[in-house]
């Protein structure tokens, strides 16, 4: 290890054990307790411990809810509860069937054939891949994020990339926003739904048409378009794995693989009733949850026998308890009174200030609060109180909630989206390059929200 690597090692550590240390000597308030800062602090510790990868995610994973419960924050019930919820149960499903589709070839193959319907380029794969998104996206509403990280996976492999590499990374991270962009800026029954519960505080039955968040936040598309010509741009990435530029290579490729196995052809089956399980979701009024949970499975059992043990065992431990541990951040928060923390922080700064920069406000602490909770627990928590405020100095308050909903696809960290983890656990996307486009992206739609986004709601008569 070289003198520079040493001292950049020291720097993270101190980072490490200092930031919790600087959260602890802040005094405290009426809504600032002891207990939420005490959250803080371990909470802090346990983001530095992820970023800067210093052991196995299993390791800070466990200590996290094992800290939270020690400490009597929270009691066991409320740390642990996220193991009772669905999510986690889908994901172990998804990566079970990302893993069968690898092995049998599948996502090479499609990712193959999709590569060279968009001319073979890896800046076409880019572009291909953010439309195969909002097409999923569309009709699946809003429940294809899974598939779109299966899907980046194997257009990332199709292009030769093994091994770790910036466009790899870049590729990786492209399924990222490919999967959550369509969330945003069509219909999400589960956002809006969410939102509408919170609003019910204020409002009896207070219903959100369905088309009104397509009205506003269509735009954000053309933002993401942005961001990928301006990151193929900045990074210059232009050649594929083999150093080659041309749709010979994935012609060749899908030559070498031949015609469609048995195998892949179980997979198909499998995915086809995955996706029709999803688009039939407003019929059956079953959570798409339960379709990762028992389709991928199928493929496991006697008789059809894809999936192998050895299958089973490339599912990564550390990453499942990752994610249920950064889920437990929201359940103990809202223990702690994290809810009454942010309301009363927001609420006054916004108050009394201009439609513009209630707006903004509204657009960075949504990002802000994004990073400590999830979409699903940001909204039901924010969308009441920053209603309210609307209300008070005389502007539409679903302007606000639109402008809270839009920050739930600004992300900075991937635990924040859990499904992202899963682009992170297969290698080719370590976390600090995830953060570094991240952040590239936030910058890039702050600005966009204040010089496009803002005039445009203007535009249709939605601030007042």
């Amino acid at each position: 290890m070289t003198i520079s690597s040493n001292k950049s090692q020291l720097v993270k550590y101190l980072v490490t054990l200092l930031a919790p240390v600087f959260i602890l000597l802040i005094p405290t308030s009426e809504y600032f307790t002891q207990e939420l800062r005490l959250f803080f602090s371990i909470t802090i510790m346990y983001l530095f411990l992820i970023v800067f990868d210093f052991m196995d995610l299993l390791v800070p994973s466990i200590l996290l809810s094992a800290a939270y419960i020690l400490l009597k924050l929270a009691p066991a019930n409320v740390a642990l509860s996220p193991w009772t919820s669905t999510l986690i149960y889908m994901i172990i499903g998804a990566y079970a069937l990302v893993n069968v589709m690898d092995e049998c070839g599948l996502l090479k193959r499609i990712s193959v054939w999709c590569i060279r319907k968009c001319g073979g380029t890896y800046n076409g794969a880019l572009y291909g891949t953010f439309l195969a998104g909002l097409i999923l996206g569309a009709v699946t509403f809003n429940n294809a994020y899974l598939i779109m990280v299966s899907f980046a996976y194997g257009v990332t492999k199709s292009f030769g990339y093994d091994k770790p590499c910036k466009e790899a990374a870049i590729m990786m991270f492209m399924g990222a926003v490919s999967a959550h962009a369509c969330a945003t800026a069509l219909y999400n029954p589960l956002w809006i739904g969410l939102a509408e519960s919170s609003l019910g505080i204020l409002y009896e039955n207070y219903s959100i048409p369905w088309y009104e968040q397509t009205i506003v936040a269509w735009p954000t598309l053309i933002y993401n378009l942005i961001f990928i010509f301006l990151i193929t741009k900045i990074f210059k990435t232009k050649k594929i794995g083999n150093g080659v530029d041309s749709k010979a290579y994935f012609d060749e490729q899908a030559k070498m693989m031949g015609k469609i196995t048995l195998s892949e052809k179980k997979c198909c089956f499998v995915l086809v009733l995955l996706m029709l399980y999803l688009i039939t979701s407003p019929l059956h009024k079953m959570a798409a949850a339960y379709g990762f949970m028992v389709l991928p499975w199928l493929l496991y059992l006697p008789g059809i026998n894809v999936g192998t043990k050895k299958t089973l065992s490339k599912i990564n431990l550390g990453l499942m308890v990752f994610i249920v541990s950064s889920m437990s951040i929201a359940s103990v928060g809202a223990y702690v009174g994290l809810t009454e923390f942010i309301t009363n922080l927001f609420v006054p700064m916004l108050a009394e200030l201009s439609p513009t920069a209630i707006l903004g406000g509204t657009f960075i602490g949504g990002i802000l609060a994004n990073i400590l909770m999830t979409p699903g627990a940001m909204l039901p928590t924010l969308c009441a109180p920053f209603a309210s405020i609307a209300a008070g100095v005389g502007i539409n308050p679903m302007a606000l909630i639109m402008t809270l909903i839009l920050t739930c696809d600004v992300y900075i960290f991937p635990y924040e989206i859990p499904a992202f983890m899963i682009l992170v656990s297969f290698g080719l996307l370590n976390m600090s390059e995830f953060i570094k486009f991240a952040l590239l992206r936030t910058i890039l739609f702050i600005v966009l929200f204040f010089l496009l986004q803002i005039p445009y709601m203007f535009l249709i008569n939605y601030i007042f």
